[in-house]
């Protein structure tokens, strides 16, 4: 005997042929260095750090999107199998005769890019040297530290304590030395293990955010993962980052290298982020900026726009403000690219590859988003982002309007044993009433309509009742163009 069930089917490729849903939250999946690995949800960033500690991407993504306005955040702390580990210093702009060295017994809370310069000269171990620091490689700095008769540089307690030892010798006004920092990260059976947590919570979540580098391994992880949510009348999806670009690659490698992972990887239910930028942190008691995924503000936005927004529009994407991502940068105080820009270099072949980019709008300041792309099949109807978001939510709402007709009597034509044309018009128009005011009250679709079977032999087994939900999208501009002239006249 069936169980009773409503099940939809996604159809690609009809185009061809012719606050979020919002109110939910978004869902941050990543290591934290204490806290629950269980999935909660959270309110404040006081509660977030007193919960996780104050470090860690995937706190500092959901503190940006209670910053950007988020009513809630669900958290799911995974397991840290891989261990941390630090690149080798440079030390080739030390003039001095000191040798600096990163202490390796410390553990890194979060991944820096440190870069110290060295403000006033002296020996170590002896007043007098002054140095300041960035995390950033150098892009931002903090203030001026004394560093007094100390033989070491000790790092903020929200770095983990990140250590440099300073043996003894000299350093010179403008020496500089640097090193990359990386965290403890999931293995793929851990991210898989916090996944399944989130699909069991019985906690609201729109989308999931992926707050550390995957690769395809991860990705497809991911993507498989959603596809048995969608199966289950859970329709979501997920943003995740691709790794950056290392400082030994060139842009050409780079985009090769994101092309190899392009191809392991499909799925319309994805948002890939590529490289990297500047991210002010919003976690209390963190200064400045770190090096992140552009998936971290990229999904702290989406948390605050509806379904239909498309984040690449120029404006009017969140409230009180008119453009650029918050606190983001892909360059640095003098305007020089850092970062992959879409309108430069190989940043419109990462976005042709369908990876989400950041770009700069000539005339306006701040950085926004090139487009928010899914890494769909090439043919595929769900270009865009706010296209998975409108039809997850078109399902959704098909979902509370059909769960309410199972198992309840229906009436039969006598003369041909399927339902009658009175009890499906019946139908069709409750289920229509219930998607036109969720689709169409605000715009997120030109159309909708759920066009029922007129003959499905409902009275066997599976006793199955079919339609079809059809949905006409808004259309998105991407290309506006004009012929510009002088003229000899011009009418009014």
């Amino acid at each position: 005997m069936a169980t009773p069930r409503v099940t939809t089917t996604e159809v690609d490729g009809g185009l061809n042929n012719t606050k979020n849903l919002s109110g939910q939250p978004m869902a941050v999946v990543g290591p934290a260095a204490s806290g629950s690995f269980n999935p909660q949800v959270f309110r404040s960033k006081t509660d977030l750090v007193a919960e996780y500690g104050s470090a860690g991407a995937a706190l500092d993504a959901a503190c940006y999107a209670l910053d950007l306005g988020a009513s809630s955040v669900v958290v799911v702390r995974t397991a840290s199998g891989n261990s941390s580990s630090y690149s080798t210093l440079d030390d080739s702009g030390v003039t001095g005769t000191c040798t600096p060295s990163v202490d390796s017994n410390v553990v890194p809370l979060d991944e820096y890019q440190v870069y110290i310069e060295v403000v006033s000269g002296g020996v170590i171990a002896t007043s007098g040297i002054k140095y300041r620091y960035s995390l950033d490689g150098g892009t931002t700095f903090g203030p001026v530290y004394p560093l007094g008769t100390a033989t070491s540089i000790t790092l903020p307690a929200f770095t983990g304590g990140v250590k440099v030892n300073l043996s003894a010798g000299t350093l010179v006004a403008g020496d500089s030395f640097s090193f990359e920092a990386f965290p403890e990260t999931f293995t793929d059976g851990e991210l898989s293990t916090a996944l399944d947590s989130l699909a069991s919570t019985s906690k609201d979540w729109e989308f999931v955010l992926v707050a550390l580098d995957v690769d395809a391994t991860m990705a497809m992880t991911v993507a498989t993962w959603l596809a048995t949510l969608h199966s289950q009348n859970k329709h979501k999806f997920g943003i995740v980052s691709f790794r950056a670009q290392s400082s030994t690659e060139t842009a050409n490698d780079y985009l090769t290298a994101f092309e190899t992972f392009r191809g392991a990887v499909e799925s319309s239910d994805l948002v890939v982020t590529a490289d990297r930028c500047d991210l002010l942190s919003s976690i209390p008691g963190v200064s400045g900026r770190l090096r992140r995924p552009p998936s971290l503000a990229i999904a702290g936005l989406v948390s605050v726009m509806s379904p239909e927004t498309d984040g690449a529009a120029l404006d009017s994407k969140y409230a009180n403000d008119r453009g650029p991502l918050l606190g983001v940068s892909i360059k640095d105080s003098n305007g020089n690219p850092v970062y992959t820009d879409a309108t430069l270099g190989v940043g419109s072949a990462l976005d042709d590859l369908q990876a989400t980019v950041l770009r700069s709008w000539q005339g306006y300041s701040g950085t926004y988003i090139n487009n928010l792309r899914l890494l769909s099949s090439p043919d595929s109807d769900a270009t865009w982002l706010q296209h998975r978001r409108v039809l997850n939510l078109a399902r959704g709402l098909f979902y509370q309007a059909a769960v309410r007709i199972l198992s309840k009597p229906l009436q039969v034509d006598r003369r041909t044993g399927f339902l009658s044309e009175k009890q499906i018009q019946s139908i069709e128009a409750r289920i229509n009433a219930i998607l036109q005011t969720g689709l169409l009250v605000k715009p997120m679709a030109s159309a909708v309509k759920f066009t029922a079977s007129r003959n499905d032999p409902i009275l066997t087994n599976p006793f199955r009742f079919s339609g079809r939900l059809s949905i006409l999208p808004l259309a998105y501009a991407k290309e506006i163009t004009a012929e510009v002239a002088f003229v000899a006249t011009l009418a009014a």
